[in-house]
């Protein structure tokens, strides 16, 4: 039998599993939601709700398809992005310079296994600056086309060519560094 993960063990109700994923994830969530909610008391409450929403869907994950963190960091961004959303709260509209820091300041410690994450990262550096920050306010932030071409004050069709464009991009680079990870 193959090895159980600690999201498995969630899944099937064992007591001391959701603590242990509480302190097996805990800081990788907490510096999620500092990083997007800027509100230390706003943070804390996203936290419970993101651990009580992973212990809700701990049975989607599927080992085959990823990391344990990257499933756990993927959660977390959607429900602080949806937390976003639903208070209206954006981050100034003239900020057109997208820091790539932010895609790399997860906390590596807890996801430094993931190889995905850095070669999404280096995939996205080496896109041109237009469609670099239109996939980064698209994937990262979770903006809409709409809002990401009035954050960059470009046609709603431009965004979404450079999304589409950029998004191949990232994913060929990432399927060539996969194979040279993966070659002997």
């Amino acid at each position: 039998m193959g090895e159980t993960y600690l999201l498995q063990r969630v899944a099937r109700g064992e007591s001391a599993a959701m603590q242990a994923c509480v302190e097996q994830y805990g800081n990788l969530v907490w510096s999620l939601a500092r990083r997007l909610l800027k509100n230390q008391a706003d943070a804390e409450d996203a936290v419970q709700e993101i651990f009580i929403n992973l212990w809700e869907n701990a049975a989607r994950y599927d080992p085959r398809l990823g990391k344990e963190a990257t499933f756990v960091a993927l959660l977390a961004r959607r429900r602080l992005i949806e937390r976003l959303r639903a208070r209206g709260r954006r981050e100034d509209k003239h900020e057109a310079d997208y820091d790539l820091s932010r895609l790399e300041s997860f906390d590596h410690r807890r996801i430094e296994a993931s190889s995905d994450v850095r070669r999404a990262a280096v995939a996205l550096e080496g896109l041109p600056t237009d469609k670099r920050k239109v996939v980064a306010l698209s994937v990262v932030e979770g903006m809409t086309q709409s809002e990401i071409a009035d954050r960059l004050s470009m046609p709603v069709g431009t965004v979404k060519s450079h999304l589409r464009r950029g998004l191949a991009a990232v994913r060929d680079a990432m399927k060539r560094g996969a194979r040279r990870e993966a070659a002997p």
